[in-house]
């Protein structure tokens, strides 16, 4: 937990109850970054029937 986050916003609790686990014979997972472009201020868009 960083600075008050939770995992999937469900707290320490979810974590008590349940061990995660991969599948038998699953390969590592492969690290990936991603680059997204977003505006710097939030992109507010109205829908309208067409």
């Amino acid at each position: 937990m960083v600075h008050g986050v939770e995992p999937f916003g469900a707290g320490c609790r979810v974590l008590q109850r349940y061990t995660l686990s991969a599948p038998d014979g699953m390969a590592a997972p492969r690290p990936m970054l991603n680059v997204t472009l977003r505006p710097q201020t939030p992109l507010h868009l109205a829908l309208a029937p067409a």
